[in-house]
């Protein structure tokens, strides 16, 4: 998927997207199941993922109100790898 000529989805995310979104769901069926549900950090791999993911759309919105959202998104990603992991 492209915006303005900026790929913003390829396949070197889809598996991001699909592995966090079953990550989310099954920790919202324990949560129905037995009244409570965790989820943890993400692992490198995943969140270098988000941060890719979120730069490419930062990057292909940036001409519209909606770049902000997803560079606020990005810097987060960003600050959590340092935080958590050191890189």
């Amino acid at each position: 998927m492209s915006y303005n000529g900026q790929l913003i989805l390829t396949e070197k995310y889809g598996d991001f997207i699909v592995d966090y979104w079953s990550y989310l769901v099954r920790a919202i069926e324990a949560s129905m199941e037995n009244g409570w549900g965790t989820m943890y950090l993400l692992d490198p791999p995943m969140l270098d993922g988000a941060i890719n993911f979120f730069k490419g759309l930062s990057d292909a919105f940036s001409d519209s109100i909606n770049q902000y959202r997803f560079k606020d998104i990005y810097e987060e990603c960003l600050e959590l790898k340092k935080r958590y992991f050191g890189k």
